[in-house]
């Protein structure tokens, strides 16, 4: 059965992502003997993101102190190794919700999400080789929020947790962000995930044990005349949200090959990570291993684009938001005869916080003019 993502778009898209493993081995019983309730209690029997009753409210208790769920046993991590940590959150009497990842008292990571503004209004890490980033929100219907970041380890184990809190933090040292609870104020909490990558992706339930999804994929026998031709127009329509990775390799959004193993004789429409910190359109052709036609586009930001890559022999062109960005007027025509969207090969997928929302193939050549009208 297919999973349909309709976090960006109310007609659902193709959920299509690489394979991960929930290291959190208790996803959802809060109230399980796996999760320490520091200075909180649990109550259970609210609807979750999913529609059925399996959330719980994190409630503080009347102490001086950090209010907190973490299990009672740390997770195995690798110093220096970047986590993605994800959960759910739903406002209750209090205005942030916190979550990290940490050693002990004075070593770790912790950021705070404020849900009147939806936004993230304090980060903070603590100790040698700690670091927290790429921090996201995406707001869901039922009054849920998933809330992730990624963040890099600095000791062998680490305890995730999420909290709530009643005032802005002031330290990435998690145990110093005390306040004094009521013992009746919290938030709504669902869906533990912990994984071993540089962003987070969808949720992977767990019940006694870590779960592993595996990686989606979708196919189909080319069509006749499509693949392989002399000529042609990539399209592409994406939500452009990543932050930039530092010498990272170009990632596919659609790639003509003929061995999915490699990058010899393909043609790619794709984004370039520099090391530099610029994402950048990036379509490169090439034949045997051989770079013969590459069209590099401007800096990326954060939105909506529309790109087409036009291609046929000694005729290149790249058009972003009806706006040409370049040719290159000297190059062949590799012959191809597979299509892969998200990847260029079985490696460097496209990041799943990058939405493709749109993809076409055309086995002519379009004119400009076309071509401004389709990205427009």
């Amino acid at each position: 059965e297919p999973r349909i993502d309709f976090s960006n778009d109310a007609k659902g898209a193709l959920l299509l992502e690489p394979s991960r493993m929930n290291l959190i081995t208790q996803s959802e019983s809060f109230d399980n003997a796996y999760w320490t309730k520091t200075n909180s209690s649990v109550v259970s029997g609210f609807v979750s993101p999913n529609g059925t009753t399996n959330a719980f409210k994190l409630v503080e208790d009347t102490s001086m102190g950090i209010h907190i769920l973490q299990p009672t046993t740390p997770i195995t991590t690798v110093i220096g190794t970047s986590y993605s940590l994800s959960a759910f959150y739903k406002i209750g009497e209090r205005p942030y919700g916190i979550i990290g990842l940490h050693y002990n008292s004075s070593n770790g990571c912790i950021a705070e999400y404020e849900f009147s503004t939806d936004t993230f209004v304090y980060l903070g890490a603590a100790g040698a080789n700690y670091s927290i980033s790429n921090l996201k929100s995406i707001v869901l219907a039922n009054g849920f929020v998933k809330l992730s970041c990624t963040i890099t380890t600095g000791h062998t184990v680490a305890f995730p947790s999420f909290g709530v809190h009643k005032n802005l933090l002031t330290t990435g040292i998690i145990a110093n962000n005390t306040y004094q609870g009521d013992g009746t104020s919290g938030v709504y909490i669902y869906g533990g995930q912990l994984e071993q990558a540089s962003y987070a992706t969808s949720y992977i339930p767990t019940s006694g044990s870590a779960v592993t999804r595996v990686a989606d994929a979708c196919s189909q026998t080319p069509p006749s005349g499509i693949i392989g031709q002399t000529e042609g127009t990539m399209y592409a329509e994406i939500d452009f949200k990543s932050k930039p990775e530092a010498g990272s390799p170009i990632v596919g959004i659609i790639t003509l090959n003929n061995n999915v193993s490699n990058v010899q004789n393909c043609i790619i429409l794709g984004i370039e990570r520099q090391s530099g910190g610029v994402n950048r359109f990036f379509p490169l052709v090439r034949v045997g291993n051989s770079d013969v036609a590459y069209v590099a586009g401007q800096a990326l930001t954060d939105g909506i684009y529309k790109a087409a890559f036009a291609y046929k022999q000694n005729d290149f062109v790249l058009y972003v938001n009806g706006v040409q960005i370049g040719t290159d007027t000297n190059g062949a025509v590799p012959t191809t005869s597979q299509v892969l969207v998200g990847e260029r090969y079985n490696s460097d997928p496209f990041k799943i916080a990058d939405g493709i929302k749109e993809t076409k193939l055309y086995n002519t050549r379009l004119s400009n003019a076309e071509l401004q009208a389709l990205t427009t």
